[in-house]
């Protein structure tokens, strides 16, 4: 008996500020893309109707159109991340933060709450303050920081069903330093040549690796185009100005789940004016620090 491939389920949390309603186009767009369905969770101090929600945030019909509403009272950063879980194939979309303020950058409370609790990909969307600034966007041009670790590599899997869906162009940028905390022997790491100016030693051969080996086991299509980036700077400053020069509509970003220690991640966050897809890393010692 064949099993069957479960479609993703976009989770977009909903409340009443601005920063809530900006974030809609954006997972509706993912959720098109990867053929998902959508689910709009409302986590309300109080019981309100769902319908004074919709109309709150001017719903458009395409938007609600074979959507779920679920009403899950209770602490929104434990209730959002808890109700995701049910689903094996969950992505979250929501704001950095809730704020309505574009000065405030980075995350929230409550999306740092969920950042640390959830165990699928979340997509955090920037505030900006033009109405509808993300009305148009859609998910072709990525940013994909790699580190040369198989487990790194793996974990931009979720991506395979947007790309397969869209004529997605990817930018793989390798920063020899991005991370080094983690990078031991046994974590089948693809170390770089050590003369990248002389072709003679190696360094062509080794992109195609790298290329075919994310193919691999992130399951990328043959059929997309990727483009290999190598950063010998600071591996923040490498991500924010790649992701601006492209220019990027997503920043896809695997994480080994240390928010203390996510000296990448957090202030990648906090600069980024795309959204940016976050991605756990399975790995036993990520395990241990969640469990």
């Amino acid at each position: 008996m064949s099993s069957q491939k479960l479609l993703p389920t976009v989770y977009v949390p909903l409340d009443q500020s601005e920063a809530s309603k900006e974030v809609i186009p954006v997972a509706s767009a993912i959720a098109q893309a990867s053929g998902a369905s959508i689910c709009y969770v409302h986590a309300p101090d109080e019981v309100e109707a769902a319908s004074d929600l919709i109309d709150h945030l001017h719903l458009r019909r395409e938007q609600i159109r074979n959507a779920v509403i679920e009403q899950v009272p209770g602490p929104p950063a434990e209730m959002i991340p808890r109700f995701a879980a049910q689903h094996p194939n969950s992505i979250i979309v929501m704001p950095m933060n809730a704020s309505g303020r574009e000065e405030i950058r980075g995350l929230g409370p409550v999306s740092k709450a969920v950042l640390q609790r959830a165990g699928c990909a979340i997509v955090f969307t920037p505030y900006k303050p033009t109405p509808g600034a993300w009305d148009h966007w859609k998910p072709i041009r990525m940013v994909l920081p790699q580190d040369s670790s198989a487990e790194c590599a793996a974990a931009v899997s979720p991506i395979a069903g947007i790309v397969h869906a869209k004529n997605a162009r990817l930018t793989i940028l390798h920063v020899p330093t991005y991370g080094d905390l983690w990078k031991t022997p046994e974590r089948a790491a693809l170390p770089i040549p050590r003369y990248l100016d002389q072709p003679q030693h190696g360094i062509r051969a080794w992109q195609e690796e790298f290329i075919e080996r994310l193919r691999a086991l992130a399951n990328l299509p043959e059929s997309i185009e990727i483009r290999l980036v190598l950063g010998m700077g600071e591996p923040v400053a490498e991500i924010i100005e790649t992701s601006r020069a492209i220019p990027a509509d997503l920043i896809v970003m695997p994480w080994y789940r240390d928010y203390p220690n996510a000296t990448v991640l957090r202030p990648v966050l906090a600069q980024a004016d795309c959204p940016v897809m976050v991605l756990p890393i399975a790995t036993a010692e990520a395990a241990e620090k969640v469990a």
